[in-house]
């Protein structure tokens, strides 16, 4: 038996005991296997799916529901605060009342809230000079936006084990600086944003000031003007830096999947020699499954319709895939910069930066 099913079973035999009656229709049941489980208390339209999670620690993550939809969330790692709530919403409370009366209730939502009047209170002017946002992410995580103009701060709270976000600083979408809001570093929250949001400082210099900011590598090619190169060149620092991962695997593995592994020897020494070519500084680079994939996208991530191309490398040749397409524009007996692959390439350079 796991943990989490232990934790389960003693918290529904807890849940059974004191709300479990047929005289008000009230059922407490149990679901789950192997790590993954839930005990459900159910009244008429309402309903409470309360999740067993153990990471470092024992968390219970409360769903309440009515009618099959879910309303909102408790974020707790104490059975009675479960027990609570779940009285509450069954007896008929309004989700707004338990949302005041409960800090466990939409809790990550309540701790980017808290980041949210810290900043402000250093910077009053965010409220007038840039938007701000929360929203729910998915369940029971929420998610900060503060913006002024094409900058932003974002962050994320919804980890199972701290709802203390690790908050990103970004510039046209990219990501320039993050920051770990842990000890000390909770304190350079405010400045940064001002920093960052109204001053308008080059994260080197935020960095100067706040040691414990840390910076991503589009730093110097932003403080240049070269983000757009910087983007397509850190995409393929990141796809040989996978290829070193799976080569590590690979040599571990010994003869078990070797075909698998050698696929990415292939595939690293061929982004090596498209890098060589100079297509690193206009083309961003990813990888599906065991394809290689170059396109002129802005962002990470092809949308369907953008223009790329893909490469496949088996053992015996090399097949190249423009946009998506089913077929190959080209098989060659081996992975090759010939000048067809290198026509395909210029041709997908002279499109349109999407």
């Amino acid at each position: 038996m796991t943990r989490e099913e232990a934790c389960a079973r003693e918290l529904f035999r807890e849940l059974a005991d004191r709300f479990e009656d047929s005289a008000t229709g009230t059922t407490v049941t149990i679901a789950g296997g192997n790590i993954l489980w839930k005990v459900i208390v159910t009244r008429e339209r309402r309903a409470c799916e309360v999740s067993v999670f153990i990471e470092s620690a024992l968390v219970y993550i409360v769903s309440l529901e009515e009618g099959g939809d879910l309303v909102g969330t408790a974020t707790t790692a104490d059975t009675q605060e479960v027990a609570t709530v779940v009285d509450a919403w069954l007896h008929g409370d309004a989700y707004e009342f338990l949302h005041d009366a409960y800090p466990f209730v939409e809790l990550h939502e309540k701790v980017l809230a808290g980041l949210l009047g810290e900043a402000v209170v250093l910077s009053p002017e965010l409220h007038t000079t840039g938007e701000h946002r929360i929203s729910r992410n998915s369940w029971f995580s929420f998610r900060l936006v503060i913006s002024v103009g094409d900058r932003e701060c974002r962050a994320f709270s919804g980890s199972n084990v701290s709802p203390l976000p690790t908050v990103s600083f970004t510039a046209d979408g990219s990501d320039m600086m993050s920051l770990e809001l842990t000890g000390l570093a909770r304190e350079c929250f405010p400045g940064t944003i001002r920093r960052w949001l109204l001053d308008r400082a080059m994260p080197s210099d935020i960095h100067r000031e706040f040691p414990l900011v840390k910076l991503g590598p589009l730093v110097p090619y932003y403080e240049e003007g070269r983000l757009m190169e910087g983007e397509f060149i850190v995409s393929w620092d990141m796809v040989e830096e996978g290829v070193r991962r799976w080569n590590a695997l690979g040599e571990r593995a010994g003869a078990h999947n070797r075909d698998f592994f050698c696929i990415w020897e292939r595939i690293g020494r061929f982004v090596a020699l498209l890098r060589e070519a100079g297509y690193d500084r206009c083309l961003r680079a990813g990888t599906a499954v065991t394809y290689f994939i170059v396109s002129r996208s802005r962002h990470y991530g092809l949308r369907a319709g953008q223009p790329s191309i893909t490469f496949w490398l088996p053992e015996d040749r090399m097949d190249v895939i423009t946009d998506n397409r089913s077929t190959p524009a080209l098989s060659l007996p081996r992975a090759e910069l010939t000048p067809e692959v290198r026509a395909l390439l210029d041709d997908l350079v002279s499109k349109p930066i999407d």
